[in-house]
């Protein structure tokens, strides 16, 4: 009896042999009993998935290692590489390089704990919670600028005084600032302008002789040790410092020519670079950079009072001058962090003059309408740019503004103002506290202030006051007390509603709204930080949470909690939390995919999924292993969502095999699949990419008999429309001289042939092939040896290099021609040392080749060569479904394919045959149907193999089989 079946939806991926018999589950049909390196199309078909490029080896061959992705606020997307306490980051398949070697930074975490790290990031930082260690966060100031720190790391303010060598610092605990011990060496003169570096960890102060600078790291526990003196010292009194916000640079405003000096920081090391080509002509009081790191401003004496120069790597030139200048000497300068506003604080009247910058261009905005009352001396604006506060030299001494768009509207001054000039104003890391030095002939030199809203209050006096302050400054990044202790570090955390919310055990810590490291409590303000201790009938341990809308949820060893606070944010006094299933779930961090939220359960063994139920009215946890047990029978190990250009969940698993599931529940695709790879994965990390998410993995392979651990990533699934693109093996490399070549002009019929070139790129030996030459077309397909390279011309020989190619009985030359650099030995593959590699060379497939001492010899010659290690899709359909008593034998298979080259196909792996393709140079990507004989006998089952053994594409709509059945 003739049967004809088809199968043309594979969106059911692969299932457990358990399956076997659910001949009539609504999924069945669907589903395939073997999906190997090829992933489901959303469409139906299945696709061979792209292969991985070599980036370089990991930092150690035999510790655990793990991959983790960080997107800085640039767009620009890194790769991050764990291993025992060590950072390193990758960046576009390469390591990011600092002071001529690869970008190390040390870490806290020992391999052993990697795994069971929880991060979470906003904008360029990221935490990490670990239930052993402190809560750390990693700051990205641009690719080669990173530092991480840890809660220890307080909120300082440095006051220094110019009547004598003062040099205090404090730290806080609630509104009490104390001092802490003084740094180990003390300037020998009176001081006279302070400022922390961006990530806290050096302080500089200026004074008034020599050596004028006293830089100082800091260390544990605060303490602050004095670094060697730069080289080159500045030579005259500093009267302001900033760092970049990058951590990279150093500025000095001076009190004599040059009057500023720029230092490149390098580790501890300070070098001062090359002045600027135009600087001030006058003693500088101010100095600030913006927070790209683009722009420096300078403030001085005598007009135009302020100069603001273009950073372009160590150069520094200065740009035209705003069309309105100040009115008087520029006191104070400071640029809003969104990078929009400059203010500078200055004298004459109207005090302060503030610009808003368009690209390289800073044009003044109208006045506020109420201004200072007196001569400018101090900006301070507030880390989220809320608020800018103008120090001055008359009563009431300091004027505070808040920041609307380009608006800046004065707010009622403080109960408690200053007595005398504030010279310097600056903010805490969460804009709690606001400091003014002054250093007249008041009662006090320090001011203290709490913000609550738009309120000032000044706090009590410390204890330890400085004489005159001249400058004060908190540091940039510095965390206020935490609630929690050494028996209690938070394991999981995640960013909701503007708080950075961490967990362990049954307890919930929320920070303030819009400060992540300031875990303040105040039952009346609803926007400062809480802490919850949510109730269980069992011991519960936090193994995970994530954000989905305006709720949180919660991965407990013993269940999934749904934290909320109903129509309105989350706070102290506003919070709901429930259990909404009781699965449990393993250590491993959950992850967004789309409108669910995705979880292993406790065993290691299962996926499930989060998601709220319209028809249940409540929030369910189904199995999305329930047809495919088998997958997670090796235990998960690690997850990463990639969203485009397909929504696809990357799994490792214990054994060190790659697992996927194509997961898009709106068109009811949830299709696992498995890539095998000649050695074992153990780690995965998703980054966005310029057209298709890239996925990263670390790769464990046995290199000449070595086990080498590789960073590797999966080239895009849509190499584009040049077939040569196509890249179809693991770990491989890419050998391209494409953009080696150059039109023809004129050739001669000499001995040697003489190609003229104008311009050409082609050095002597070089191997060229020579294409699209009217008349002489006899050089037309063939590759000769460049020799005697001028400019425009080079002589052919012979390949072997010592036989000129004679074209004197050649057809004379007329026109056209391309001439490109060709290879056929290929050296730098030293990653797959004794391996048999596969070659893919100009939009065809070569034989393999074995790597010998690095380098491998490819069949024919070619420009753009792909070569790594094969690996093998294979497809088995469910098997045809009939009677179990009738045997089937399939006497012809159509194949509806695309872009597809190179198959095979049989009952198994024993008898597979090739499909048959059409010849070509290179032959094209076919896309059709393809008719094949079927070879097999009457059997049971009506198996079906389809492999790839070959480095060339494979895609498959549908089959559709032409059988016989029998009850024989």
């Amino acid at each position: 009896m003739k049967s004809e079946p088809f199968f043309n939806n594979f969106t059911g991926g692969e299932v457990s042999p358990r399956f076997a018999g659910r001949v009539d589950a609504p999924d069945y049909a669907r589903t395939v009993r073997t999906l190997e390196n090829l992933i489901v199309h959303p469409s139906g078909g299945v696709d061979r998935r792209s292969g991985t490029y070599y980036c370089g080896g990991a930092k150690t061959n035999t510790g655990t290692v793990r991959l983790i992705p960080f997107v800085a606020s640039s767009g620009q997307a890194y790769v991050l590489e764990l291993s025992n306490l060590l950072i390193r980051v990758w960046k576009d398949g390469a390591l990011v390089q600092s002071g001529g070697g690869n970008l190390e930074i040390a870490a806290p975490w020992a391999e052993a704990d990697l795994f069971e790290l929880k991060y979470a990031q906003a904008e360029d930082s990221m935490y990490f919670a670990h239930p052993d260690y402190l809560l750390y966060k990693l700051n990205c100031y641009g690719s080669e600028a990173w530092s991480i720190t840890d809660q220890t790391f307080s909120v300082l303010l440095s006051v220094v005084s110019r009547a004598d060598q003062d040099v205090i610092l404090y730290n806080h605990t609630g509104d009490v600032f104390q001092k802490i011990p003084d740094p180990d060496v003390l300037p020998s003169s009176a001081t006279s302008a302070t400022c922390f570096s961006q990530d806290g960890k050096y302080l500089c102060i200026g004074a008034t002789t020599s050596p004028w600078i006293y830089i100082y790291k800091r260390g544990e526990n605060d303490a602050f040790t004095k670094l060697a003196n730069p080289a080159n010292l500045p030579g005259a009194d500093v009267q302001g410092c900033a760092f970049s916000y990058d951590n990279r640079y150093l500025v000095l405003a001076l009190a004599a020519s040059p009057y500023l000096a720029i230092y490149k920081r390098s580790g501890d090391t300070f070098t001062k670079l090359s002045n600027p080509g135009d600087l001030p002509g006058n003693v500088c009081y101010a100095c600030a950079f913006s927070h790209d790191n683009t722009y420096l401003a300078i403030g001085f004496v005598g007009s135009p009072y302020i100069i603001i120069y273009k950073r372009s790597g160590d150069t520094f030139t200065k740009l035209a001058n705003p069309a309105a200048l100040p009115t008087g000497t520029g006191n104070g300068v400071a640029f809003t962090s969104d990078g929009l506003h400059l203010v500078v604080a200055h004298a004459v009247s109207p005090y302060v003059t503030i610009y808003r910058r368009s690209g390289d261009t800073f044009t003044k905005i109208a006045n506020p309408q109420t201004l200072p009352t007196g001569t400018g001396a101090g900006v301070g604006i507030s880390p989220n740019d809320n608020f800018v506060v103008i120090g001055h030299t008359t009563s009431p001494y300091i004027t505070i503004y808040q920041r609307s768009g380009d608006t800046f509207t004065k707010l009622a001054n403080p109960a408690s103002l200053p007595d005398d000039r504030i010279d310097r104003v600056s903010f805490s890391p969460g804009a709690l506290y606001m400091a003014c030095s002054a250093h007249g002939s008041g009662t006090k030199d320090l001011y203290i202030y709490k913000r609550s809203g738009t309120t000032f209050t000044k706090l009590s006096d410390p204890a330890d006051l400085p004489d005159q302050g001249y400058d004060c400054m908190f540091c940039p990044d510095g965390w206020e007390p935490v609630p929690w202790d050494a028996a209690s570090y938070p394991a999981a955390l995640t960013f909701h509603e503007q708080r950075l919310v961490t967990g362990r055990g049954r307890t919930i810590w929320a920070s303030r709204v819009g400060y992540p490291q300031d875990f303040s409590q105040d039952a009346a303000d609803a926007s400062y930080g809480y802490e919850y201790d949510f109730a269980s009938d069992v011991i519960e341990q936090i193994r995970w949470m994530a954000t989905k809308q305006h709720n949180i949820v919660i991965g407990t060893s013993m269940g999934e909690w749904l934290m909320t606070g109903g129509n309105a944010p989350i706070s102290a006094s506003n919070v709901y939390i429930e259990r909404a299933s009781a699965f449990g779930s393993a250590d491993i961090q959950g992850v967004v995919a789309n409108e669910s939220i995705l979880y292993v359960q406790k065993n290691n063994q299962r996926l499930r999924e989060f998601l709220y139920s319209q028809e249940r009215g409540g929030y369910l946890s189904p199995d999305l292993t329930w047809m495919a047990d088998h997958i997670g029978r090796e235990s998960f190990v690690e997850m990463a969502w990639q969203r485009s250009p397909r929504p696809i969940l990357w799994v490792v698993r214990a054994n060190g095999t790659l697992a996927a599931l194509t997961y898009d529940r709106n068109h009811n695709i949830q299709a696992w699949h498995r890539h095998p790879t000649d050695g074992e994965v153990e780690s995965v990390a998703v980054i966005p990419g310029t057209s298709e998410d890239i996925v990263y993995m670390l790769v464990k392979r046995t290199i000449d008999g070595s086990d080498k651990k590789y960073v590797e990533y999966m080239k895009p699934l849509d190499w584009g429309d040049d077939q040569e693109d196509c890249f179809l093996v693991d770990c491989g490399a890419t050998v391209d001289h494409s953009a080696t070549t150059d039109s023809i002009t004129g050739a001669t019929k000499a001995e040697p042939v003489v190609i003229t070139a104008g311009g050409h790129p082609f050095a002597n030996d070089d191997l060229v092939k020579i294409t699209g030459v009217g008349g002489m077309t006899e050089l037309n397909g063939n590759v000769y040896m460049v020799k005697n390279k001028a400019a425009d011309t080079f002589e052919l020989y012979e390949t072997d290099g010592t036989t000129p190619l004679d074209g004197t009985g050649f057809t004379t030359y007329t026109s056209g021609g391309t001439v490109t650099k060709v290879v056929k030995s290929i050296s730098g593959l030293s990653h797959l040392e004794a391996k048999s590699v596969a070659v893919f060379a100009d939009g065809a497939k070569m034989g393999n080749e074995t790597v010998s001492s690095g380098s491998i010899t490819i069949d024919d010659y070619a420009t753009k060569i792909h070569i790594g290690i094969p690996y093998t899709p294979q497809l088995q359909p469910q098997r045809l479904v009939d009677l179990p008593t009738h045997y089937k034998r399939i006497d012809h298979i159509t194949l509806r394919l695309y872009q597809t080259l190179g198959a095979k196909i049989g009952q198994d792996a024993n008898s597979l045959d090739d499909i048959p393709f059409d010849s070509g140079d290179p032959p094209a990507f076919y896309t059709g149907d393809k008719e094949v004989p079927f070879r097999g006998g009457y059997n049971k089952d009506g198996d079906i193999l389809i492999t790839q053994p070959y480095p060339l594409p494979l895609s498959i709509l549908a089959l559709f089989i032409n059988a016989d059945t029998t009850e024989i």
